[in-house]
């Protein structure tokens, strides 16, 4: 084990050289006709938006990949958000929709007899109401 050790001691240090500071890359400069980019100020557009006449309590719609929901319990079905009544469907009942809000379903269509059909007018149903398939 000491013979090890002392040929360790032994064994020359290798030091390492500095590279030189010629860059073998060439220059780039830019194109003809270009600014440098630091020099180029960002365009900031501005929109206004002008509030019309909007109901404070519209909910804000998100569409997504159409799906299919069933109804947990009697539900009644309305013709817009926090709308009236149109009509009530029956437990278990299907439909589809591909838009919602935070508290509402859009109905875009629904079954009659097991066969789809589309939504002549505009059906709106609580969520709480439904369960996607």
């Amino acid at each position: 084990m000491n013979n090890q050790i002392k040929s360790k001691q032994n064994i020359p240090l290798v030091t390492k050289t500095v590279c030189s500071d010629e860059n073998t890359f060439p220059k780039l400069t830019m194109k003809e006709g270009k600014t440098q980019p630091s020099l180029v100020k960002p365009v900031v557009i501005k929109k206004e938006i002008k509030e019309k006449n909007i109901d404070k309590t519209q909910e804000l719609q998100t569409t997504f990949k159409a799906g299919t929901f069933r109804l947990l319990d009697e539900s009644d079905i309305y013709n817009s958000v926090n709308g009236d009544v149109l009509f009530t469907w029956e437990k278990g009942k299907s439909f589809t929709s591909g838009v919602m809000t935070q508290n509402w379903v859009k109905i875009t269509g629904y079954f009659v007899d097991k066969k789809w059909t589309s939504a002549t007018q505009a059906l709106w149903i609580k969520k709480v109401n439904t369960k996607k398939r």
